[in-house]
């Protein structure tokens, strides 16, 4: 199995004034060029100052700082944020952009995501179960517009629990001990264990208004006891990634219109 020599311990050879190969190139790449702008042109010296100055930065940076990593990382980083899919899936896919936290499709659609934190129907007693099973019937009859629901299972993460907890035992400091002890063992627990966490997405078309309806959709999620976020930009980029590339191992999509819903 290949794997990658540690930065701190790879060997490089030194080739000339105590630089190696890599060194040398950006070496000869910019001092031609800082060379240039200071003895054969004819510029002011207030413009080629600074120009040489930006020029011998770099230059420094390229050759002692490794900013040719740092550059590469942060294009991992900025792509990671942009969705990339393959050609042929695009095809398939009618996704146009993502902007003001709505999904444009490529048939003029504005989408609205809420993600639904759920709550635990199994622990309920039976009286509880069919007045948010009746709530939750109410709440399809009464929209006007179709919506789908999406469930899917994704990696447990538990940060959200930790800051409350942590929150609440802020000024003992026994506490605090004990919770660093118990926030390591619950993390190692759910990594050993593949531990996965069933989430709900509610996807809004709009109708009339995008933003009145995801009001009356939150508000009546909330009257069935069930809270809800709208996904930014940057998780919808991420959700979308998810579903067309990463592949989780579980997904089920429902979707539910006005023709759809159950009549009492």
């Amino acid at each position: 199995m290949g794997y990658e020599i540690p930065q701190s311990l790879e060997y490089k050879e030194k080739i000339m004034f105590g630089l190696n190969f890599k060194q040398l190139v950006y070496l000869f790449i910019f001092a031609p060029i800082v060379s240039v702008i200071f003895f054969k042109t004819n510029l002011h010296i207030a413009i080629k100052i600074p120009i040489i100055s930006t020029l011998s930065g770099l230059a420094i940076g390229f050759i002692f700082l490794n900013l040719d990593k740092h550059v590469k990382n942060w294009y991992y980083w900025y792509r990671s944020k942009i969705i990339q899919l393959p050609h042929k899936l695009e095809e398939f896919i009618p996704i146009k952009k993502i902007e003001e936290d709505l999904v444009f499709t490529k048939d003029n659609r504005k989408l609205a995501i809420l993600r639904i934190i759920p709550i635990n129907f199994s622990i309920k007693p039976e009286e509880s179960k069919q007045a948010i099973a009746i709530a939750f019937q109410k709440f399809l009859n009464s929209l006007d517009f179709p919506i789908q629901i999406i469930m899917s299972t994704e990696k447990l993460n538990l940060q959200d629990y930790f800051n409350e907890f942590k929150q609440r035992i802020r000024n003992s400091e026994r506490f605090n001990i004990l919770f660093e002890s118990y926030k390591k063992h619950l993390e190692s627990l759910t990594k050993e264990n593949e531990v996965m966490n069933r989430v709900f997405y509610l996807v809004i078309q709009e109708r009339s208004d995008i933003n009145i309806q995801l009001q009356i959709c939150q508000a009546k999620l909330t009257n069935v006891g069930l809270k809800s976020v709208r996904l930014k930009k940057d998780e919808l980029n991420q959700l979308l990634k998810n579903f067309f590339i990463a592949q989780p191992k579980t997904k089920e999509v429902k979707d539910v219109s006005k023709k759809e819903k159950t009549k009492n």
